[in-house]
């Protein structure tokens, strides 16, 4: 999906919810951007068009050599410009720029829960 323009990734997200017909949840992922602006901004158009959880492929929020601090405040800033869109984690082998940890697996899907169960408030 990395290749495709953000329309081609749109058109290729509506399908399974056409075939879906609301039947069955679907999940796609939903941080396509260089910067977390625009990947809140890309979450956004996949939740508007009918996804039940919108997938954060974690490799693309902070870079390798980035710490675990600027993967934890780039999520934080995602939550915030996501509002209450259900999110999930998608730790996708290509591209990985870094690797989530256990522990932030661990304070982030309790954030999630939290953050989603308050309506986005923290």
């Amino acid at each position: 999906m990395d290749q495709l323009s953000n329309d081609e990734r749109l058109e290729i997200i509506k399908h399974p919810i056409r075939i879906a017909g609301g039947k069955v949840p679907v999940i796609a992922v939903g941080n396509f951007g260089n910067t977390i602006q625009e990947q809140a901004g890309f979450i956004h158009k996949v939740n508007d068009n009918g996804v039940k959880t919108v997938s954060i492929v974690t490799g693309m929020i902070a870079r390798e050599n980035e710490s675990d601090d600027v993967f934890d405040n780039r999520m934080y800033e995602l939550f915030n410009l996501t509002d209450t869109i259900p999110l999930g984690f998608y730790e996708c082998p290509k591209p990985c720029f870094s690797d989530i940890k256990g522990y932030t697996i661990a304070v982030f899907g309790v954030t999630i829960c939290c953050y989603l169960c308050t309506a986005g408030q923290p």
